[in-house]
């Protein structure tokens, strides 16, 4: 079971993006989000509605997501709402937990604060030199939901990532994820960084 807390974290955090974005968007879209819920919970055969479960939160994500898109409809302006996402996220974080200053240290920090949270069993970082590391994330709650969206509209809702961006923006670190489609391996996500 995810953490209840870090549930309501990042759910708290999209909305509240969401919000400035499309207005009263939580409760206005509140019923067309349950209904693709309910939908989808069924198409999995899911019978519970608990957003601890792995499994039901995946689902929810993925309506969430999709409901805000079909209200937006703009692709630039949706990566920007992920990075404000991962900052909420983010300041969360910094909350529990100290960085050090040092990259290497602080992402393994990142890392160990969403496998506490249950949000995916493993995660590794993998340095090919100083300049470029490799970020394979295993099992995360949110893979088929991800690679939906993915798939169908184009842009990634990888949350870890958008933490690590935020937390490489407060550093002035400039890095960038190279183009390619982390989803290719079932319930993997492969990520390329690189330091500019």
């Amino acid at each position: 079971m995810i953490g209840k807390g870090f549930v309501e974290v990042v759910l708290n955090s999209c909305y509240m993006v969401f919000d400035k974005q499309v207005p009263g968007f939580r409760i206005i879209y509140k019923k067309e989000i349950a209904n693709l819920f309910s939908e989808k919970l069924q198409e999995k055969k899911l019978k519970t509605k608990n957003l601890q479960n792995p499994k039901v939160f995946d689902v929810y994500t993925y309506a969430m997501f999709r409901v805000f898109y079909k209200r937006l409809r703009d692709k630039p302006k949706i990566q920007l709402i992920l990075k404000f996402i991962g900052k909420k996220i983010y300041d969360e974080f910094k909350r529990k937990n100290k960085p050090y200053g040092n990259v290497k240290k602080d992402l393994a920090l990142i890392q160990k604060y969403f496998q506490k949270n249950k949000f995916f069993t493993n995660s590794q970082i993998v340095w090919s030199d100083k300049k470029r590391f490799r970020q394979t994330i295993s099992n995360p709650v949110i893979y088929d939901a991800a690679r939906e969206i993915y798939n169908e509209l184009g842009f990634s809702i990888n949350i870890v990532s958008k933490v690590m961006e935020a937390y490489f923006n407060e550093y002035k670190i400039k890095v960038f994820e190279k183009h390619f489609n982390p989803y290719q391996q079932n319930k993997k996500i492969i990520e390329f960084w690189e330091f500019k």
